[in-house]
């Protein structure tokens, strides 16, 4: 490519998956609350079963699959769009990609995730926001609704927001403005995109070292494997959480920290450099 690449088809992409999320959405749960609730009723009937749809585990599930979908297609339209090869845009080439690298991705991505929700629950924030209300709808999901949430809440955002974040976005801006401040815009917009006090800077610490990996190895495929697997835990854990002490929690916290460091040296020292995209 010649030339300073554009970042501004970037930007817009990012807005017009938040507005297509939201408008969707709404769509959506609209008109399913109006097609499911109590015949005769009115405007409050109308609220309270959407209230309820929001809460309920197919309602968890729907959202998470108009999320996706959204940043999915925005990141194949730019793609197919651009003089690049699609793939090539994307950063999806598999070139190099061994199952030690990936693994140490996995590693490291689980022991930063474990780190910040021990941190949360030291903090008293476990108790608030939008991981809470995941977390109940979650607990209550059992058979082919725990399976269905396995698909479309550690699958499709897991693949969705990597295809996005890091092969999408972080691939374009680290063109323009090189990977230290790619890696830091992309993770704040990946954290933005979570919409709670809470889940919003755990998103995007959790960024940081997705697009550092992904720039360690040349591909976003690493980041797509350890996301869905970070996901999946995360259904697993909140269906069949049990609580445990504020020491437990600390000492999690300071082994996931260990493991943090030494995944990230392994990778530092093990992974290629990354291709130009």
């Amino acid at each position: 490519m010649t030339g300073r690449p554009r970042v501004w088809p970037v930007f817009a992409g990012f807005a017009g998956a938040i507005v297509a999320m939201q408008v969707v959405s709404a769509v959506v749960f609209a008109a399913w609350a109006f097609a499911t609730m109590a015949p005769g009723g009115g405007g409050n009937a109308l609220v309270a079963r959407l209230t309820e749809l929001t809460a309920s585990v197919p309602g968890l599930a729907a959202a998470a699959a108009i999320s996706a979908t959204s940043l999915a297609a925005v990141a194949l339209l730019g793609a197919v769009v651009s003089p690049e090869p699609w793939r090539q845009r994307l950063r999806l080439a598999t070139a190099g990609v061994t199952a030690g690298r990936v693994a140490l991705v996995v590693i490291g991505v689980l022991a930063v995730s474990q780190a910040l929700d021990s941190s949360i629950v030291l903090l008293g924030l476990h108790r608030f926001g939008a991981l809470e209300h995941i977390n109940r709808v979650l607990a209550r999901a059992s058979g082919g609704m725990l399976a269905l949430l396995a698909v479309a809440v550690a699958l499709g955002p897991g693949l969705a927001e990597e295809l996005f974040f890091r092969g999408y976005m972080q691939t374009r801006l680290a063109q323009r403005i090189g990977p230290a401040a790619a890696i830091a815009a992309t993770a704040a917009c990946f954290g933005l995109i979570h919409f709670d006090l809470v889940h919003t800077p755990v998103a995007a610490i959790l960024g940081v070292f997705l697009g550092w990996a992904t720039e360690r190895t040349g591909t976003v495929v690493p980041a797509m494997v350890a996301h869905v697997v970070n996901n999946l835990v995360a259904v697993l854990t909140a269906r069949f959480h049990l609580p445990g002490s504020a020491a437990a929690q600390g000492a999690i916290l300071a082994g996931m920290l260990v493991v943090v460091a030494l995944a990230t040296l392994a990778l530092a020292r093990t992974s290629a450099r990354p291709a130009t995209a």
